[in-house]
């Protein structure tokens, strides 16, 4: 990928890691000239840079059915994605960068559906006063990227599945999405599809630069991991610490009544690369006061994930091997791993 000239680039993948990965690092490569980058995910919760995934997300119901999480470096809210959604990404010099211009050319593109669209509040494209794509941006002193979500056929049941966050008690001090009323374009234009999309923004990116190629270069994964800058980049957008562990600094409340006892556990967590538990409070009315020390002991410190409950729990087993309490420790695990149920693994 040599951007010496107008680019039209597609990936071959629908990894979000690797498609997040993509397009930072052509940003970080710099854009001497206009670039157009198209792809779409497998189902996936993207998140703002400053946002909570705890917030922002159903995290329980996102592990049970595979669905990533990814953390983007621009901001603005949370999106559902999965393979009926398109993205663009629009790539030029900071000194040329027109918001404006780039939204009309996504409008221009839908109007080849007959569609008429239209630009809403400052990121939004709307059809009938529904949103059909949203957007975000990211400047540097030198490039400037434009990137944004076409809804095509994205399964809404989904998208309201996992991005209603489970009602624990949670304070925050990120950026909280604003629930917009949206709808397919498939509802409107049954031939729209991901590649006939990919071919409307094309042909009007062309029209726009004519010096563009006429047809797309493929990106595939297996040459890009090949490139040390890329693999960086990959990685970072793979990496646990970076996904989940920016999330903005919070306080999570849980609560649970077992036979033996009330039980809640207030923690601190999150603020940018502290991805531990801190500040960690257990209150009980249970007859077990030595259980409630251990549990607050082995909280203390342990990462926000299945793994760093496990590991927790793991201790709590330890130091409470043959007293009274023992007993209680799989049930306490159990209430814990479903609080935290993502995985550094993922």
């Amino acid at each position: 990928v040599i951007l010496v000239r107008m680019a039209l680039l597609r990936s071959a993948s629908t990894n979000p890691a690797f498609n997040l990965a993509t397009e930072e690092w052509l940003f970080n490569r710099g854009a001497p000239n206009h670039t157009c980058f198209l792809w779409r995910n497998s189902p996936t919760v993207v998140i703002g840079k400053h946002q909570n995934a705890f917030k922002e997300c159903n995290l329980p119901a996102m592990a049970q059915c595979g669905v990533f999480l990814a953390r983007r470096l621009t901001g603005g809210g949370a999106v559902y994605q999965d393979l009926g959604n398109t993205n663009f990404t629009l790539l030029s010099p900071r000194s040329s960068f027109n918001k404006e211009a780039n939204t009309d050319l996504i409008k221009r593109s839908l109007s080849r559906f007959g569609i008429g669209a239209e630009a809403s509040g400052r990121n939004d494209i709307t059809v009938n006063g529904s949103k059909v794509s949203g957007s975000a941006f990211k400047l540097s002193p030198e490039t400037a990227c434009h990137h944004g979500t076409m809804m095509i056929n994205v399964d809404l049941s989904a998208l309201a599945l996992y991005l209603t966050p489970n009602k624990l008690k949670l304070e925050s001090k990120g950026v909280q999405s604003v629930r917009a009323r949206v709808t397919n374009l498939r509802t409107l234009n049954e031939s729209i599809d991901h590649e006939s999309m990919c071919d409307a923004i094309a042909s009007e990116f062309r029209a726009v630069h004519p010096s563009a190629p006429a047809a797309a270069e493929v990106l595939e994964p297996a040459v890009l991991e090949g490139i040390p800058s890329f693999r960086e980049c990959y990685d970072r957008f793979r990496d646990w610490s970076w996904r989940y562990g920016e999330n903005p600094s919070y306080t999570l409340s849980l609560v649970h009544r077992f036979d033996w006892g009330l039980l809640e556990v207030s923690v601190r967590a999150g603020g940018h690369g502290a991805a531990a538990l801190s500040e960690v409070h257990v209150f009980s009315d249970c007859l077990y006061p030595a259980l409630v020390e251990a549990l607050r002991d082995c909280l203390q410190g342990a990462a926000p994930s299945r793994d760093g409950i496990a590991d927790a729990m793991r201790r709590l087993r330890e130091c409470s091997h043959g007293l009274e309490h023992e007993q209680f420790v799989p049930q306490l695990e159990a209430w814990l791993r479903d609080a935290f149920p993502y995985s550094a693994a993922l």
